[in-house]
């Protein structure tokens, strides 16, 4: 599957293609959105924005460096630790890096149940 990466500290935050409709640049018109760096409590700014299928609920992104397609078969399930309604959706390690891959089911019920 595709994902798209974001840089996050040392390691990268994929959100899965297959449910972006579309990319853009974000603008004062877009901080109604869902923001990723918010939402992880992190004062980095988030230069883009996705629109996700099917609702066109718009996400506010870190700055995506790269698409980089990931065999189902390199994700990890994420620990119990992180919860059951986690954020994450499950992690891989490319080239060294680590990729935390997001739920955006999950987001999505957190951003609308605005905790």
């Amino acid at each position: 599957m595709k994902w798209f990466l974001c840089p996050w500290d040392d390691m990268f935050l994929g959100v899965p293609a297959d449910r972006i409709e579309r990319l853009f640049i974000a603008s004062p018109q877009n901080e109604e959105g869902l923001s990723i760096p918010q939402m992880f409590h992190r004062p980095v700014p988030a230069p883009h924005a996705a629109s996700l299928k099917p609702k066109g609920t718009i996400l506010l992104l870190p700055r995506i460096d790269i698409d980089l397609d990931i065999p189902d078969a390199e994700i990890h399930a994420m620990p119990r630790a992180f919860g059951e309604k986690s954020l994450f959706a499950g992690a891989c390690f490319r080239n060294g890096d680590l990729i935390l891959l997001l739920n955006i089911e999950e987001i999505e019920k957190k951003g609308n149940s605005g905790d």
